[in-house]
């Protein structure tokens, strides 16, 4: 019974730890894309930060529809594995941002576009900050509910 507790925790940490690392990935690529230095925002410029704000919470929802499912591939490998290094989650999320890049429809149909290599950079550098995020939230903890004792082999008598 504990152990499906356990479970149910570790899937509202990574319910959790999605969309967040979407948020934090997308505001990276919106700072990049449209060349704003988050040092020069300041508190006065309200417009500014609404509009900034509303583009950042826009292309959350579109990454986060786009990418759901690869992200949640590598959530449930990183779970599966018990994999808990920072380095493993930026790679997972790179990998993600990678495959998010890439047109695999057209790719597999044998007609892929030119790729813009600074729209690949930028897209495996925001999913690694999106795994980086991941990290910070459920992946420290990745199997940890596995691990725990009402796991253990019982014996009967």
């Amino acid at each position: 019974m504990f152990a499906i507790w356990g479970l149910t925790a570790q899937i509202i940490m990574i319910s959790i730890a999605i969309p967040t690392a979407c948020l934090a990935g997308s505001a990276v690529a919106t700072l990049v894309v449209l060349g704003i230095d988050p040092a020069t925002l300041g508190a006065t410029d309200w417009p500014q930060l609404i509009n900034l704000s509303i583009i950042i919470i826009t292309m959350t929802f579109g990454v986060l529809f786009s990418a759901f499912w690869p992200a949640l591939i590598a959530a449930t490998v990183t779970e599966g594995f018990k994999v808990r290094s920072l380095i493993a989650h930026m790679i997972s999320g790179g990998v993600v941002g990678l495959v998010r890049a890439v047109p695999l429809g057209a790719t597999m149909a044998g007609e892929a576009p030119p790729m813009d290599t600074a729209a690949v950079q930028l897209s495996v550098a925001c999913g690694a900050i999106g795994g980086l995020v991941y990290w910070a939230i459920a992946g420290r903890n990745a199997g940890n509910w596995l691990e725990m004792p009402w796991f253990e082999e019982r014996r009967w008598r």
